[in-house]
């Protein structure tokens, strides 16, 4: 076990700084599998701009940890059969990931580990993409928190109480000297082909963590200063952090985030906002069927219009309402 390799299975973490799957990895000294599943069983399919994005981000994570000598395996199928898979070619004895908190995700790990476990596999998971996991917060009634005022004001002690500086990227890190098989990024099919909207997308974002990092940095030259009032204006091109998609891809972590505005006052509104983020998370642990139900029963009863026109008008951008349109 001392020589076999270590497979990181990367998902909504796609960094390496920051990273604490692939920084425990690395620490080991033996030999890292960097891994992306593509899963097809996920229940929430990605829709067409998150699947052009990914594409991008990959190409990004792909490219950094070439620079460290490791081609980064793709495969696409079920997770865990893909997983499990890669453990037999490789002879990895073990698999290292990040958590996630949403049910299908968290149901797909339970399994894989608990198969892992049996055949005597070491499956180890840590906390990367959120400050506060959702059972690390529980209001005085030993329940989670339903009101962000009262999570915001719990979570602000128990941060400062837990927080762990961002890890950096390894230094020294071993490659496998097996050839693993591997899809190639276009076998994903991930991009837009008729047409092309993709290429439109390229000249306003830059998807991967380095883009990541320079929106941070661009906010934190400028806007941040004015946040507490521009983040309500949309004519506004800086009015916010464009950190939004950055984070839900895991190009950079909420506590790279939180080490860069911790001593700026002016940053307060902000960091109340990425931990709008966290609060999110708890009510989805705690509601797995958030997705498709009201987190309040009352909205139940509330009415819908059946408006096919009127529906199809919205989503082409065309329903006359400019500010609506524009947002489409």
């Amino acid at each position: 076990m001392s020589l076999a390799p270590v497979i990181v299975w990367f998902r909504r973490d796609l960094r390496l700084s920051d990273n604490p799957a692939f920084y425990a990895a690395a620490q080991t000294g033996r030999a890292v599998i960097p891994l992306y599943v593509f899963e097809t069983d996920n229940p929430r399919p990605l829709g067409g701009a998150s699947r052009w994005w990914l594409h991008q981000s990959l190409a990004s994570l792909a490219a950094d940890l070439k620079v460290l000598g490791l081609p980064l395996v793709l495969r696409k199928g079920q997770a865990d059969d893909c997983v499990q898979t890669l453990q037999r070619q490789s002879h990895a004895q073990s698999v290292y990931w990040n958590r996630r908190y949403d049910l299908a995700g968290r149901d797909t790990d339970a399994k894989l580990k608990a198969d892992f476990k049996l055949q005597g596999i070491d499956v180890q998971s840590f906390k990367a993409n959120l400050l506060i996991e959702p059972w690390e917060l529980q209001a005085k009634t030993k329940s989670y928190y339903k009101v962000f005022t009262s999570f915001w004001r719990a979570a602000q002690g128990v941060i400062g109480d837990t927080y762990i500086p961002p890890a950096p990227v390894p230094e020294t890190i071993q490659a496998s000297q097996s050839a693993l098989e591997s899809l190639a990024l276009e076998d994903l099919r991930l991009l837009p082909t008729r047409p092309d909207w993709g290429a439109k997308l390229t000249p306003f974002w830059q998807p991967g963590e380095a883009g990541a990092q320079a929106a941070l940095a661009a906010f934190l030259r400028g806007s941040v200063t004015t946040y507490d009032v521009d983040r309500d204006r949309p004519d506004k091109d800086r009015g916010t952090s464009k950190l939004s998609p950055h984070l839900a891809f895991g190009e950079i972590s909420p506590r790279q985030i939180w080490q860069s505005c911790l001593h700026r006052g002016e940053a307060t509104k902000f960091l109340s906002e990425i931990d709008w983020r966290e609060f999110s998370y708890t009510l989805l642990f705690y509601n797995p069927d958030l997705a498709h139900q009201n987190f309040r029963p009352d909205f139940d009863r509330f009415a819908w219009q059946q408006d096919d026109d009127g529906l199809h008008a919205w989503q082409r951008g065309q329903t006359g309402y400019p500010f609506v349109d524009a947002g489409m």
